[in-house]
């Protein structure tokens, strides 16, 4: 059996997302400012050894920051499969970086003087700055493109994941939408699960829809659409048979706007932390 890597499809590098260089710039002084920021709460004094190990900590955030267009473009050379992994694997520590924050401003405020409780602080810090500077790897239309290409190349092999397929047509749904029209949800998956039972395969189809969504400035559908009807269609015959897409917790989850919720909490949290800090400062001066 192949491995996965080797049926990933490539991808365009115009999908990709590089930062330009005054952002990079902004990336690695941020990037320097959140290893000392995190460094300090560690430390007791601010001497030359306190400079040494913030420098020491700051360092590898900094590399990733300096070369974030490079580990990007490395790892996309191993085709979607490995680009997506690296994403939502970010992406996890993106959502966790919060999490760390908050623990960190409680244990900062009831125990002011016990510095290495501030560590879950300092961690969601370090976090918050390596996952910021991944989060936005992909244009968001190539992601569905890419997605249903990998189930078609996938499905051609004979051992295809629906999840891509699954993930693909959610984008194409949200395209829609956008469009001014839309469908029950998971209604076009179910349709295109339920037409490669009966027809064994419909690659072409799919190819259309992918093409179609991942295409930037078209606000048409008229391509595409006797493709989707005829997925609609598909849909409301399975549904009448007795079958159904299961939701997907992610189905339920994925509207959510998560990477603004997530950046609210940190800000709040980081806020919360500084002000702490300066009543801290004020009542002990």
């Amino acid at each position: 059996m192949e491995k996965r890597f080797d049926l990933s499809v490539s991808i365009d590098p115009r999908d990709l997302r590089y930062f330009p260089r005054p952002e990079l710039v902004w990336r690695v002084i941020q990037a320097a400012f959140y290893g000392f920021a995190g460094s300090s709460f560690l430390s007791t004094t601010h001497d030359l050894l306190w400079v040494s190990i913030a420098i020491a900590i700051s360092a590898p955030q900094v590399l990733l920051a300096s070369y974030r267009n490079r580990i990007v473009k490395k790892v996309a050379a191993r085709g979607f499969v490995a680009l997506f992994a690296f994403r939502e694997t970010l992406r996890i520590i993106f959502y966790i970086a919060p999490v760390f924050t908050f623990a960190g401003v409680a244990f900062f405020v009831y125990s002011m003087n016990i510095h290495v409780l501030y560590l879950p602080l300092a961690i969601g810090l370090w976090l918050q700055s390596i996952s910021s500077n991944f989060s936005s790897m992909l244009n968001p239309r190539a992601v569905g493109k890419l997605s249903i290409g990998q189930f078609v190349v996938e499905f051609g092999h004979g051992n295809p994941n629906y999840s891509w397929l699954r993930r693909g047509l959610q984008h194409v749904e949200k395209r829609l939408r956008r469009l001014g029209v839309a469908c029950p949800r998971s209604a076009l998956f179910l349709g295109a699960s339920y037409s490669i039972l009966k027809k064994g395969s419909v690659g072409q189809d799919l190819n259309e829809i992918g093409e179609w969504v991942g295409e930037p400035g078209n606000q048409s559908a008229t391509a595409v659409l006797a493709t989707i009807e005829g997925f609609l269609n598909d849909s409301r015959d399975a549904e009448k048979a007795g079958f159904r897409a299961a939701p997907t917790l992610t189905d339920y989850m994925g509207d959510l706007p998560w990477q603004n919720i997530s950046y609210a909490i940190g800000s709040l949290a980081v806020a919360l932390g500084l002000i702490i800090a300066l009543a801290h400062f004020l009542a002990v001066g």
